[in-house]
């Protein structure tokens, strides 16, 4: 399993081919793209300034 906030471009020019074609040979169909989720996680702490 592997989570990243890169694109296929962008882990390509990190990691370079080589390594990109190793991680998406035979994953036609199993990855999952959440493109417009809101993050959850931010959430403002009561009585904090920001």
């Amino acid at each position: 399993i592997i989570t990243t906030n890169l694109s296929g471009p962008e882990l390509r020019e990190a990691y370079g081919e080589r390594i990109v074609s190793r991680i998406f040979k035979n994953s036609e169909g199993y990855a999952l793209k959440f493109q417009q989720t809101a993050d959850k996680r931010i959430k403002p702490v009561k009585g904090s300034i920001a």
